[in-house]
């Protein structure tokens, strides 16, 4: 396996055509990959044991959750779990909450870069098409990270819950991740099943 290159171009293999990644490698060898490209010296091993060790967009598609509350998740882990992101297309659960996510000013961090990825890789059928919740409770976030969750509710009509308490996101924008979370809900339930959830 070519640990660097292979995450800048997700081309044909020479001996299948059409062929991704995912059809190649587990889940878990990508990830392990782009953690070594990355600098780190090993993995995040509490992530490493959620992830498919079987290659094949199969297996990849049968990740529904990730679960990392309570556990400290560097910038760097955060950052490589975006090269998974265009091939978990079931993915419907993420919870980060109480992980030590920090939204620094001035730079790209790990929560941002996978929010960025989660944002502008949505698609009907691709990354985080099944996404429902998103949980990042209990973490040093600033705005600068809310207006990214209020632009994945934008984007990600699926979404339903996005868990910032105890974060340091302003009110202002909690308010608004809410009013977007009520307006795709809307636009997703027939009228007369919403006029119902009302009453």
């Amino acid at each position: 396996m070519e640990p660097n290159r292979l995450f800048f171009s997700d081309a044909p293999s020479p001996s299948g055509v059409g062929e991704s990644l995912a059809d190649r490698y587990s889940l878990r060898t990508l990830y392990t990959s782009r953690c070594s490209s990355l600098g780190m010296r090993c993995p995040l091993d509490c992530l490493l044991r959620q992830l498919p060790s079987e290659a094949g967009q199969g297996a990849a598609d049968e990740l529904r959750m990730l679960v990392l509350r309570d556990t400290y998740v560097p910038a760097k882990a955060c950052q490589a779990l975006t090269v998974l992101l265009p091939y978990c297309t079931g993915l419907e659960y993420i919870d980060l909450s109480n992980a030590g996510l920090r939204s620094k000013s001035g730079f790209m961090t790990g929560v941002n870069a996978l929010l960025d990825a989660l944002i502008f890789g949505v698609e009907d059928h691709g990354v985080g098409a099944a996404l429902h919740t998103i949980d990042v409770s209990f973490n040093k976030l600033s705005d600068r990270t809310g207006w990214r969750l209020v632009r994945l509710v934008q984007r990600q009509p699926h979404l339903r819950v996005v868990n910032t308490d105890g974060t340091e996101i302003s009110d202002r924008v909690k308010t608004r991740i809410d009013e977007e979370l009520h307006r795709s809900l809307k636009a997703c339930v027939p009228p007369m099943l919403l006029g119902e959830a009302d009453e």
